[in-house]
């Protein structure tokens, strides 16, 4: 597990798929894998660093449209955005780079136009402990970081897992050409 506020962890991932969505607007695959990846000395991500350690990585992979390097360059400034009028504010990326960074932890991007996009985000494994009064405490306080369960997981029921020998658990979803459309 990572030691981190829950509902930023959510909209992390949310904010992550959605632009993946959004950049396959004739249909395409979004993946999503967890795993476990040990950095043995200090490693630069984009504008950010690793310090040695254990950290839980996700990668979220789409099929889209991709980007090129200029846009790469300005992927997580505040209302930087390559989509239309009234179909986002530009936030979104900005808001995850944030979270990964409160977080001591990197986000990088690897994109090509027409080749889609795959977003890697490494957050550190908590190796703590914790007291029952606190994790009480913490449930009850939102916005506090504490342990939760954003680390690979066993195979589920329908399938929708899959579990490599090494540890990476994913997602592999069709995403339709018809999606909802965006808000209006």
């Amino acid at each position: 597990p990572v030691s981190a506020d829950p509902s930023q962890l959510e909209q992390l991932v949310f904010n992550l798929v959605l632009n993946a969505r959004d950049a396959m607007p004739n249909g395409g695959e979004v993946t999503v894998r967890l795993r476990h990846e040990t950095v043995e000395r200090t490693r630069n991500v984009g504008d950010m660093s690793l310090t040695p350690g254990a950290y839980v990585v996700a990668d979220v992979i789409d099929t889209g449209v991709g980007m090129d390097d200029e846009v790469r360059q300005r992927l997580f400034e505040p209302f930087f955005t390559t989509k239309e009028v009234n179909r986002g504010t530009g936030l979104g990326l900005a808001v995850c780079h944030g979270i990964v960074a409160r977080h001591h932890g990197a986000i990088e991007v690897e994109s090509a136009p027409g080749r889609g996009t795959r977003f890697t985000v490494w957050l550190p494994v908590w190796t703590g402990t914790i007291s029952w009064a606190r994790a009480q405490s913490a449930s009850s306080n939102p916005g506090r970081s504490q342990p939760c369960g954003w680390a690979p997981a066993s195979n589920d029921s329908n399938g929708r897992h899959a579990t490599s020998p090494h540890g990476a658990t994913g997602m592999h979803a069709p995403w339709p050409s018809h999606t909802v459309p965006g808000p209006h």
